[in-house]
C-alpha cells in the first residue's frame, strides 16, 4: 500500500486533467464559456496535482523512500 499511495495519487490527478479536457473538445471551443459547468472543473483539476502534494514531491517520496523499503526487496519481488 505505500508503494501504490503515491502512484495511485500522481495518475489520478494527471487523469482527472486530461480526461475533462478532452470532454471539454466536445464543446467545439465552446467549453471555456461560463455557461456550462466543465470550465470550472477544468480550472479545478489542475489544481489536483498540487492539492495531492504535487507529483513530483510524490515521484520523489515513490524513488527516494518507497525503492529501498526493506533494502530494495519489494522491487526486487
Amino acid at each position: 500500500m505505500e508503494i501504490n499511495t503515491p502512484i495511485i495519487k500522481a495518475w489520478c490527478s494527471d487523469m482527472a486533467f486530461l480526461s475533462i479536457s478532452e470532454a471539454m473538445q466536445c464543446y467545439g471551443g465552446y467549453g471555456f464559456s461560463e455557461d456550462y459547468p466543465i470550465a470550472q472543473q477544468l480550472r479545478d483539476s489542475r489544481i489536483y496535482p498540487i492539492w495531492e502534494g504535487t507529483n513530483y514531491i510524490q515521484s520523489l517520496d515513490l524513488i527516494g523512500h518507497k525503492w529501498m523499503m526493506a533494502g530494495g526487496q519489494v522491487f526486487a519481488l
